[in-house]
């Protein structure tokens, strides 16, 4: 079994996850260690990211904002799908003339964030699976601003579901998700000697079934924190919810249980200390 390091982000967004992914997964290759790097579920916004839209467009795969920053550091000919197993697509309304956005509960997150495609991968012999779900009302009738052509280009030879809620979804998510996500971080694990696991968000444990890693670390702007793994899992454990994941567990909800192990200074432009670096690496051993 590769070693495993999980990083989780101290705030719901703008934590530092990827650049810490970067930094460690580049001192890892440095080291000529074999080193693969995971973001199990992800989600982008089609204005927002529009420039990452429109390259997923072109090469007609829904993938990770974050995944694009680290590929070129990672082993060739692995589909970036197996990297990122479940990605979201969120896209703003069209409104009407009062301003007024659809009615529906896809939209639960705002007029500018209605979820209009979810791809899920798994693994397969010959390649790997694609299913996307696309609320196919919304785009069909023009009620976002993503273009019927662009979700073909999307979806591109994968199954397509037609979803009209954020019940269908979660109903979806809910047989599928940890399956499509355990068995292609089982599938990268195979291929590596260290793997770099990139938490959703603020989520202190990306899925249920990953039972233990080696190491956690929590980032924040300028600072990181390095926890026992087992004592944030049980901490996970505790606020998981009958019937619900440890995904859904975020980091404000266990804080009060865990102290860190030890806490590192992060720089402005560079992040870790090349001494930092070398320790988390194991290059000091």
């Amino acid at each position: 079994m590769a070693t495993r390091i999980l990083i989780t982000g101290i705030l719901p967004f703008d934590s530092g996850k990827t650049s810490l992914a970067r930094q460690l997964v580049q001192g890892f290759v440095d080291s000529g260690v074999r080193t693969e790097y995971f973001k199990p579920t992800s989600g982008h916004n089609y204005w927002y990211r529009s420039e990452h839209t429109a390259k997923c467009v072109d090469e007609g795969l829904l993938y990770s904002f974050d995944l694009r920053r680290l590929v070129e550091l990672l082993p060739s000919g692995v589909p970036v799908q197996l990297r990122n197993p479940v990605h979201s697509l969120f896209c703003p309304a069209v409104l009407d003339d009062r301003t007024r956005a659809p009615v529906t509960t896809l939209g639960l997150a705002g007029w500018e964030s209605h979820l209009v495609m979810q791809r899920f991968t798994r693994p397969r012999t010959m390649g790997h699976e694609d299913t996307v779900l696309v609320a196919e009302r919304l785009v069909r009738e023009g009620l976002v601003l993503i273009s019927e052509r662009e979700v073909a280009q999307l979806v591109g030879d994968a199954a397509r579901v037609s979803v009209e809620s954020l019940d269908d979804c979660l109903g979806f998510e809910q047989v599928h998700l940890e399956e499509c996500v355990s068995e292609c971080f089982a599938f990268l694990e195979k291929r590596a000697d260290t793997i770099v696991v990139e938490s959703f968000n603020d989520s202190v444990w990306p899925w249920s079934g990953l039972s233990s890693v080696d190491m956690v670390l929590s980032v924040g702007p300028g600072q990181l924190f390095h926890y026992s793994a087992a004592k944030v899992r049980a901490a996970a454990d505790l606020y998981t919810r009958e019937g619900h994941s440890t995904r859904e567990v975020t980091f404000s909800r266990v804080s009060d249980l865990i102290r860190p192990v030890k806490r590192y200074r992060l720089y402005t432009g560079t992040g870790l200390s090349p001494q930092d670096l070398r320790q988390l690496t194991g290059k000091d051993d």
